[in-house]
């Protein structure tokens, strides 16, 4: 057999047995697989655009000159109280408001206010930034230059947008959320108005971290629900007439056994019907 006919009857035959192993890849039935059921917790969860809406004041400079700070970033001051002065004649500025005051700004503080949130859009959501000016100790400013912010630290807003598959929850209804890029801590939040058309829900905070002050927009999850039980992977469940199951060992083959579901996400779900250390089968290929 000449050298082209060899390569040709090779090339055949690996194609044929390459085609065969895909033809019994595709049509192979499924391996089960042991899997041990565990206590655990499930959170039902989705990830949306946030931002931070404040009940804040903007204190503009009268004169031009070096700033002389009186007072750190975050401090508490009453209405009235000398925050800074400016220029040779120490110039005073003083704080018209109580609350926080932070020298830093965006220019944004009237747009994202606690009195102006029925204006807020999708668009304004999507387009914050974190991207704030800080005034500094010594630093030259002239006439209408921003100084700094007085903030009210007992009232902070969110405005958080919901997508189309997710429920907008009802006026006065509360739930919790997290801030995946900060603490990770979990905030209760309480619902004090719906703008229907952007699908955005304004939550008011129960806690005002000092780390806000300086945010105005977030990524958030917003937590649903916590389950907590036996968990298992979504896939391990069957539905069935009599409900939803899961295949068990049995003498002979596996057994179908019904369980309630409570609650879970696109991956695990918590169940009743299982005890720790119970095995099901996964189906997969």
């Amino acid at each position: 057999m000449s050298k082209p006919n060899k390569r040709n009857l090779f090339l055949f035959l690996f194609c044929s047995v390459l085609f065969l192993i895909i033809i019994i890849f595709i049509y192979s039935p499924p391996r089960e697989t042991i899997y041990v059921v565990q206590q655990g917790a499930v959170r039902e969860e989705f990830s949306t655009d946030a931002v931070f809406i404040r009940d804040e004041l903007i204190v503009k400079s009268q004169y031009s000159g070096q700033v002389n700070l009186l007072i750190g970033e975050g401090q508490r001051v009453r209405s009235g109280s000398p925050v800074l002065s400016v220029g040779e004649e120490n110039n005073l500025v003083y704080a018209f408001d109580t609350g926080v005051v932070s020298f830093k700004y965006d220019g944004k503080e009237e747009l994202y206010n606690s009195n102006n949130w029925s204006n807020l859009t999708r668009d304004l959501i999507t387009e914050a930034r974190n991207n704030f000016s800080t005034l500094r100790d010594g630093q030259r400013v002239g006439e209408e230059q921003p100084l700094f912010r007085v903030v009210n630290n007992f009232t902070l807003h969110l405005g958080i947008f919901f997508p189309p598959e997710q429920p907008i929850p009802s006026e006065g209804a509360s739930f919790r959320i997290e801030f995946p890029r900060l603490d990770r801590e979990i905030y209760w939040v309480q619902v004090v108005d719906v703008l229907f058309q952007d699908r955005i829900v304004i939550v008011q905070m129960r806690q005002f971290v000092d780390e806000f002050l300086s945010l105005r927009t977030q990524p958030v999850n917003v937590v649903r629900g916590i389950f907590r039980g036996v968990v298992v992977p979504r896939e391990a469940i069957l539905e069935t007439e009599d409900g939803y199951a899961v295949l068990v060992p049995g003498r002979q083959q596996p057994v179908q056994r019904i369980v309630e579901v409570r609650g879970g996400n696109e991956e695990m779900v918590v169940i009743e019907g299982l005890t720790p250390g119970d095995e099901i089968f996964l189906q997969q290929r």
